[in-house]
């Protein structure tokens, strides 16, 4: 923290006006400072050799390296730093998933206002932020009553684009809402459905649906 008791934050979000709107409602009325932002994980990595933030508030989808890419370097070169996941995907596998790799929270992008300043100033103390629902699995999960399923060995950009596959996305409309080039998310596609032991994209959806992967965000 800066003088004053100031908790000081690097927002990494690719949608300018939604950054621009969170920074000054964070900024509103609270104890909070947003002292530089980030489009993309270029971005966030040259904003963090200039300044060294009490958290980074950190959206998952970013064109490019992905949000899960940038929390697994965040966590390498600057330990210290506690990171907020901000995501649109449902709480699962997937949000355990970024915890174990060194998330301090994970909150949904329909958490309100307050939600969220409540969950920066949480994580700045180290706590834990995550939803009743989230907490609930982690715990049947580390007492042995949920089986490792063959999808926790994939990492978070095959996860992410193992549920586009499921929703029956194509690999051209996966490559442009990510960007990333179509051998890349074809290199991911096949390393999903080794991981799965599967064949198809048929195969995915059904594997998806069965493990409950697809229920709708909210």
């Amino acid at each position: 923290m800066v003088a004053g008791g100031e908790i000081t934050v690097v927002l990494v979000d690719d949608h300018d006006i939604l950054r621009e709107a969170l920074k000054n409602s964070l900024q509103a009325g609270s104890n909070i400072k947003v002292i530089a932002e980030a489009r993309n994980s270029a971005e966030c990595w040259e904003a963090l050799s200039r300044h060294t933030p009490d958290v980074v508030v950190l959206d998952l989808s970013l064109p490019g390296r992905g949000g899960g890419d940038v929390l697994l370097g965040l966590k390498q070169r600057y330990p210290e730093i506690k990171v907020l996941v901000l995501s649109a995907h449902q709480e699962d596998e997937y949000a355990i998933k970024l915890i174990r790799l060194g998330a301090t929270g994970y909150l949904h992008k329909s958490t309100s206002l307050d939600g969220l300043i409540a969950g920066i100033e949480k994580v700045n103390e180290g706590e834990l932020v995550v939803s009743d629902d989230l907490m609930r699995m982690m715990t049947k999960q580390a007492f042995g009553e949920s089986a490792t399923a063959l999808h926790e060995a994939l990492s978070v950009r095959e996860h992410e684009v193992m549920l586009m596959l499921a929703r029956s996305r194509s690999v051209t409309g996966i490559s442009k809402e990510l960007n990333l080039s179509v051998k890349t998310i074809s290199t991911y596609r096949k390393r999903i459905l080794d991981k799965l032991d599967l064949a198809s994209n048929e195969e995915i959806a059904s594997y998806a649906r069965l493990n409950n992967l697809l229920q709708e965000d909210h």
